[in-house]
């Protein structure tokens, strides 16, 4: 039996345009803040491979937002997948720094919880 589509509830709908919002001025940060201000900012100079590998789970994150509005659910486990290879490399390259966890697994969470309610209309 093929799930029928219910009407997307304005949560969902608002929770998705906002992630995929805050994912993407993250990407166009990283891209065009300089170096020296991330110094400033942050305390530390990122690696250049941490920037690198950050844009592409960045954009790794914006397709899966794009997924769960299209009602695929592949998109929320891109999501989760992503958010432990986000982990994942900020440990490796500040291990002294790990407060970032809850931070980082919360689109995904939120995503689970405003999808749940219709999680049979996904395919």
């Amino acid at each position: 039996m093929e799930p029928t589509i219910t009407r997307r509830p304005w949560y969902l709908s608002t929770v998705l345009i906002l992630g995929a919002l805050y994912f993407l001025f993250n990407a166009i940060m990283l891209v065009t803040v300089p170096q020296s201000i991330e110094e400033q900012l942050f305390g530390a100079v990122f690696p250049r491979w941490y920037e690198m590998s950050t844009l592409l789970v960045l954009l790794a994150s914006i397709v899966g937002t794009i997924a769960i509005f299209k009602w695929k659910k592949w998109g929320l486990y891109l999501a989760a997948i992503v958010a432990v290879v986000s982990i994942a490399l900020d440990y490796s390259a500040f291990p002294q720094t790990i407060t970032g966890v809850v931070l980082t697994l919360l689109p995904a969470a939120i995503f689970y919880l405003c999808m749940r309610p219709v999680w049979s209309s996904f395919k």
